[in-house]
């Protein structure tokens, strides 16, 4: 047994020598890249504060080491936060068909500042669209008419710069937004199905009516008319909107002074 000895201790030290060895050589496979800060969809054009630097495991190929070369590419790809940024999930514009589900349309549709939430909209929100009649004598009617629809792109002059991108003039004023485009094209994902438009009379004693629709054909039909367009943000979990339209004279009643409206708080 006391022979054996020495080729036992022989043997544990060769085994801690390899293990010793593997973990080195794991080690030699760490190295510092760039990664997603936060959550980032497709699209996306990539800013200082979309970007950190932290160590990985067998970085894939093509992975950035440092933030400043990735800054300003925009991603083909989306990309949760502490993902590898790769050369290969940039690439200009989106792939917009593979962002589709079957049952969706991509539909474009032209917006102004006021009209397209001041260029703050990202791929990945929710909005709704009011059509806006411009008649004769300035007479104007709105009407919301199609919610929760996905945004999956926003044309890159339109889009409202980062703080990190604003400088400032001669006045100490902020001047990004000067350089903003004050129209935009954004790329909505239509549903197929139909679309019930509802029309609530229920405030004059009257029935609801609803005219089924289908909202891609609505929507290229009055961005190519005369209407306009203005975009409204909706919350993940939206309530229901529902009303008649608003036309403008209808506001002009009666002399008697009547108190301005107040939102209803939300319970």
């Amino acid at each position: 047994m006391k022979k054996a000895i020495p080729f036992i201790v022989a043997g544990i030290l060769f085994l801690i020598g390899l293990a010793l060895a593997s973990g080195l050589a794991l080690a030699g496979k760490t190295q510092k890249v760039v990664v997603a800060a936060h959550d980032l969809p497709a699209g996306h054009t990539l800013t200082d504060g979309d970007l950190t630097v932290a160590k990985v495991s067998n970085a894939p190929e093509g992975a950035y080491t440092d933030p400043t070369a990735a800054v300003g590419q925009t991603l083909a790809v989306p990309r949760m936060a502490g993902d590898v940024i790769t050369a290969n999930a940039l690439g200009g514009l989106p792939d917009l068909a593979q962002q589709l589900a079957p049952n969706e349309r991509a539909v474009a549709v032209k917006v102004s500042l006021s009209s397209g939430i001041a260029g703050l909209l990202e791929p990945g929100d929710r909005v709704g669209v009011t059509m806006v009649l411009n008649g004769s004598g300035g007479v104007a009617y709105a009407k919301a008419t199609v919610e929760n629809l996905r945004v999956i792109y926003v044309s890159p002059d339109f889009q409202a710069p980062s703080p990190a991108e604003e400088t400032e003039d001669d006045t100490g004023m902020g001047a990004g937004l000067n350089s903003q485009a004050p129209e935009g094209v954004v790329v909505l994902a239509v549903p197929i199905a139909a679309q019930a438009i509802v029309y609530d009379f229920s405030d004059l004693g009257l029935p609801v009516e609803t005219r089924n629709v289908n909202a891609v054909e609505l929507l290229s039909a009055l961005d190519q008319s005369n209407a306009k367009l203005s975009l409204y943000l909706t919350p993940a979990q939206a309530q229901p909107l529902t009303s008649s339209g608003l036309l403008l004279p209808d506001l002009v009643i009666t002399p008697d002074v009547t108190p301005t409206p107040t939102p209803t708080p939300m319970p």
